[in-house]
């Protein structure tokens, strides 16, 4: 069972989302993450179609805060 969780785990982690999704995702504001942006957080895409790989912000987030 444990084995289960941590796929279901891995596939929620292992996408891209938008600005929006990944404020709500983590519970951020816009400009909280435009700040860690500026500082480095991995994106992919321009302003319009910028997208988060949810993985790597949660690595990224766990060297960087």
């Amino acid at each position: 069972m444990m084995q289960s969780a941590n796929k279901i785990e891995s596939r929620e982690t292992d996408r891209y989302v938008s600005e929006p999704q990944l404020m709500n995702y983590l519970g951020y504001s816009k400009n909280t993450i435009r700040r860690f942006r500026k500082k480095g957080l991995p994106c992919v895409g321009t302003d319009r179609l910028r997208r988060y790989h949810i993985a790597s912000v949660l690595q990224w987030l766990a060297e960087h805060t």
